[in-house]
């Protein structure tokens, strides 16, 4: 009877092993035992001299007090973990009872199904003629239970410490759960919200009805679906989230819950929004100069140009200009050289201002003042280099003509101080030879012929003065200047 019993324990799926308490030995382990602990009924006699010695360090003393606390005819369920010859862990469940038969203690136990978790009754009997005494085990593996309880509890970790809002709604979107996140941030408890669906009490008048459309399609759908929306606390206060609403079916594809994970991104929109109305700013700044800019890339790429920059491409060359556009294709031809040159100093750190004349005809010609400046990042990296192109013919040609003006008057000027000079000089001194008292005198039909010429000369310098004031005159005229 005896090996017909240890037969059908060793056929069971269950882990089953008996110790002798009083010999301090293990007495049988049956074959689920051994895949369990990774080794034989041999070894484990042979070696092993107490059912600790299988039991993982940290778990022996839980076991052990347990153990002792049993009495005859008691029982006590115990999970506890083992430590295989190789290091392997593995959770274990077993049931223990001691109870006297010819003066051996035999174990009746309980078992989980390792599969359904269904717990079945189990009574384990012993043949009257068997010698075995002490302690029967029937154990059974829950390792794959305890892997998923533990998942399960690092999640509910998750969901209940992330910085991020956490939603559980049933199929019918009514809030089953949230997580402290949710009520730190909107002020509502769970108690608050609890069966009222999330959008009723969040949304308020900004919230855009486009996003709250797109959002309701996709639950109606059943559909995952990721938004920004801008939401309420319970004071009024509106704050920006970032929310990802994900469905969850059961094994038969039918709806049962939602759950949705929101990011607060209330920083992130107000900086989106600076940016935006700096970048207006900018661009109106930019767009509203009538001077020519353009962003250009290492590679002579076009990366931002105003609109004075289009409307001078446009009229040009008759083409939309495109960021992406090489910059080298929209130079004047005899400047083509010169012009990627200056862009190439510029890239290696070089600052360039410059003036030149630019002919497109022989009847048209324009001043024009370049810049080259290199624009870098904030770690001092060259991105590209900003060019202007400034229109300064009417300043350039005012400048000349002021220049001209002011040559003919330095002219005048030393025409009055040292050509007229001389033959005032000689007039002046003919005069003071002059004989007033004798006019018949002979000396002065000399002085007074001697008079015509310095005359003369006087004469032409007072024609030329008049003349090149006749000429600034002129050019005031015509230039305004």
């Amino acid at each position: 009877m005896e090996k017909f019993i240890r037969d059908i324990v060793n056929e069971t799926r269950q882990g089953i092993w008996i110790f002798d308490e009083s010999e301090k030995k293990y007495e049988f382990l049956n074959h689920t035992m051994e895949g369990i602990i990774g080794m034989t009924s041999k070894e484990v006699i042979q070696n092993f001299h107490s059912w600790e010695m299988i039991i993982f360090s940290e778990d022996r003393k839980m076991v052990r007090n347990k153990t002792e606390s049993l009495r005859e005819g008691e029982s006590v369920m115990l999970e506890y973990r083992i430590l295989s010859p190789k290091g392997n862990i593995k959770w274990v469940c077993e049931k223990r009872k001691l109870q006297r038969y010819n003066g051996k203690m035999i174990l009746t136990g309980i078992i989980l199904d390792t599969y359904n978790g269904v717990i079945k009754e189990l009574v384990t009997k012993v043949g009257r003629t068997s010698k075995i005494g002490g302690k029967l085990l029937l154990l059974k593996n829950v390792e794959a239970r305890r892997k998923a309880e533990a998942e399960v509890e690092k999640l509910s970790l998750v969901a209940r410490y992330t910085s991020n809002l956490v939603i559980i709604t049933d199929e019918k979107q009514r809030i089953e759960w949230v997580n402290d996140a949710f009520v730190s941030l909107t002020g509502y408890t769970l108690n608050e919200v609890k069966g009222k669906v999330p959008g009723h009490i969040l949304q308020g008048s900004e919230t855009n009805p486009e996003t709250i459309k797109f959002m309701n399609t996709s639950i109606m759908e059943k559909k995952p679906c990721n938004y920004d929306v801008l939401n309420y606390t319970k004071n009024g206060s509106p704050y920006w989230v970032n929310i990802l609403i994900q469905p969850v079916f059961n094994k038969k594809r039918e709806l049962i819950k939602f759950f949705s994970i929101q990011s607060d991104i209330t920083e992130q929109k107000k900086h989106e929004k600076n940016l935006t109305e700096a970048k207006n700013k900018l661009d109106a700044y930019f767009n509203s100069s009538t001077n020519i800019n353009f962003f250009v890339g290492k590679n002579y790429e076009i990366l931002a140009f105003n609109k004075s920059a289009a409307d001078t491409i446009y009229n040009e060359h008759e083409k939309m200009v495109r960021d992406g556009d090489n910059i080298l294709d929209y130079s004047h031809n005899k400047l083509l050289n010169s012009f990627k040159k200056n862009f190439d100093k510029s890239f290696e750190g070089e600052k360039i201002l410059m003036e030149i004349e630019i002919n497109y005809s022989s009847e048209k010609s324009i001043w024009w003042k370049f810049s080259y400046l290199p624009v870098y990042d904030q770690s001092g990296l060259i991105l590209g280099v900003s060019f202007n192109a400034a229109n300064i013919d009417f300043e350039k040609r005012a400048t000349l003509i002021i220049e001209y003006k002011n040559k003919i008057l330095r002219s005048i000027a030393y025409v009055q101080s040292h050509k007229l000079r001389a033959p005032v000089a000689t007039i002046m001194g003919l005069i003071q030879l002059f004989d007033e008292n004798d006019l018949q005198n002979s000396i002065n039909k000399d002085i007074i012929g001697y008079l015509k010429k310095p005359t003369e000369e006087l004469d032409m310098l007072i024609h030329e003065i008049v003349d090149k004031t006749y000429m600034a005159e002129n050019m005031y005229l015509r230039t305004g200047i």
